[in-house]
């Protein structure tokens, strides 16, 4: 089984109650679940892009059946 873990904090573990939390229940999990597969994502590390009216667009142009070498070069 895949197990999808995320955090979104931008303390640090050792400043973090929730992160210490977290932190325990994937040791506690992973001792009892060992063959499980968990999957760790930070929000904070990761470059999210901002979802505005050209992505819009561009998904909804996808949608109707227009192919994605379509689309504008910043669409894409």
């Amino acid at each position: 089984m895949k197990v999808l873990f995320i955090t979104a904090n931008p303390k640090t573990t050792n400043a973090s109650v929730s992160l210490k939390v977290g932190e325990k229940f994937l040791a506690d999990y992973k001792q009892a679940n060992p063959n499980d597969e968990i999957v760790m994502v930070d929000l904070y590390k990761e470059e999210i892009p901002e979802i505005d009216y050209e992505l819009m667009d561009a998904l909804g142009r996808l949608r109707q059946g227009v192919s994605f070498n379509q689309l504008s070069e910043k669409a894409q």
